[in-house]
């Protein structure tokens, strides 16, 4: 395989969630990269494979690991806010409390499980899903607004 395509066609794709255009780090769920890398054929990757060779990637990657929980009250949303499935904004839900939890279809889950049931009831076939990668408000993903309130304070 030519890894000079398959980098190539993973900046196609990915390009517009570079961090930086001066850097090779990106901010999407790792399903996604898992899924493109699958269909790059490289390597089967399983979710918390070691796949980064670079110092900053694998910091980028740890910083990942230690921050905490996502909670709905970390970027101002209260029960009864309704959230767009980013990728097909009529697909919606209603947050039940300020943690994660939200109404979809009558039944109280959890953002990723509601994600999931959304993604594949519109026919992908992921095995899993980030709900704050998944959901938005005000046509910005909750782990954007997350990013930007945690930019701030730093």
């Amino acid at each position: 395989m030519n890894s000079k395509f398959v980098e190539d066609s993973l900046h196609e794709a990915f390009g517009d969630h570079r961090v930086s255009k001066s850097r090779e780090f990106f901010r999407l769920a790792p399903e996604r990269a898992r899924a493109a890398m699958g269909l790059a054929a490289l390597k089967e990757v399983k979710l918390g494979d070691e796949i980064f060779e670079s110092s900053e990637a694998k910091a980028e990657v740890e910083a990942a690991k230690r921050r905490s929980r996502f909670r709905l009250s970390m970027i101002g949303i209260e029960p009864g806010t309704e959230l767009q499935l980013f990728i097909d904004p009529t697909i919606i839900c209603t947050t039940v409390d300020d943690a994660n939890k939200v109404n979809f279809k009558g039944d109280v889950t959890s953002l990723s499980d509601a994600a999931l049931q959304a993604l594949q009831g519109i026919g992908y076939e992921w095995p899993s899903a980030s709900g704050p990668w998944e959901w938005s408000y005000h046509g910005k993903r909750l782990d954007e607004l997350r990013r930007e309130i945690e930019d701030k304070s730093d």
